[in-house]
């Protein structure tokens, strides 16, 4: 029988909030191994009732995404959707009690739009606004809920488990927050020698040509193919591409103003749990 091999480190969240940039920065330290499959997505299904909906139907299979692993003290995997889905934190717990998590936060209210405009930017909901985008999409709007998707880590995790940083720190000096990870991990600190890139920019397709472009390269089974087989300068190449396939849109200043006022109580909540100032989310 195959050893199971399962990570001892999670980027758990949250989605829309720099974790893929953070997660082919990480891969590059000889001492990581993060897995093949960015959003595995399997703590979120497999001990729930959505278990049929999961890539990986055993832990044996889900462990193959680690079997090139050789001397990698660190195993990661990065599903955003972890934070938010109540099912991933029990089944981390359950199976990897021991794993040390990282969260990314982000003002909550630019995270469901930035959402909305990667939705748009693959062809999905163009046709629709924001204002009519949030209707019929409540769990991307839930996922900006900090307060009770950190509690609950924090009920099954010791504190000193989970690291969480601002999406500000990432836009700010993303090559120190790659560093304070290997802190957090107790490993040999490299610091990247140049910022990390921007990866999977949404907004509005530039004509037919960019949205071809865009769902070419967001293409998860292409992706999953080429990438081990494509250096990083490559990635780097594609998503500069990406990049300008798409226009950045503007939320309007109402909608900003009534999704602010949604999620106060949450913030103020979620400032006083992490010892963050996040007076900046609520305009102040």
């Amino acid at each position: 029988m195959n050893e199971i091999i399962l990570p001892n480190f999670f980027i758990i969240g949250a989605a829309r909030s720099a974790t893929s940039s953070l997660n082919f920065y990480l891969k590059d330290h000889p001492d990581i191994f993060m897995s093949p499959d960015k959003e595995a997505q399997f703590f979120g299904f497999f001990d729930a009732d959505r278990a049929h909906k999961s890539k990986y139907k055993t832990l044996e299979e889900y462990s193959q995404l680690f079997k090139e692993r050789t001397n990698e003290s660190i195993i990661g995997e990065a599903t955003p959707t972890y934070l938010a889905l109540p099912e991933s934190a029990y089944s981390i717990k359950k199976h990897c009690p021991d794993a040390r998590l990282f969260a990314s936060l982000r003002n909550p209210v630019d995270r469901a739009f930035s959402y909305y405009e990667m939705s748009m930017s693959k062809g999905h909901d163009e046709k629709q606004t924001f204002e009519q985008w949030m209707d019929g999409n409540e769990f991307w709007l839930s996922q900006g809920g900090y307060y009770s998707h950190l509690t609950r880590y924090l009920d099954l995790f010791s504190r000193d488990q989970l690291q969480i940083v601002l999406f500000e720190d990432i836009k700010n000096d993303a090559a120190e927050v790659v560093a304070g990870i290997h802190r957090f991990l107790e490993i040999e600190v490299i610091k990247p020698a140049r910022q990390p890139e921007v990866y999977n920019q949404g907004g509005k397709p530039t004509g037919l040509i960019g949205a071809a472009i865009y769902k070419a390269t967001t293409n998860r089974s292409v992706n999953k193919i080429l990438r081990p087989l494509v250096p990083q300068w490559g990635v780097d190449m594609v998503h500069k591409l990406r990049g300008k396939a798409v226009n950045p849109s503007e939320m309007n200043a109402d909608t900003r103003a009534k999704l602010t006022d949604y999620f106060r109580d949450d913030i103020n909540k979620t400032q006083e749990l992490i010892d963050r100032d996040l007076s900046h989310w609520l305009g102040q």
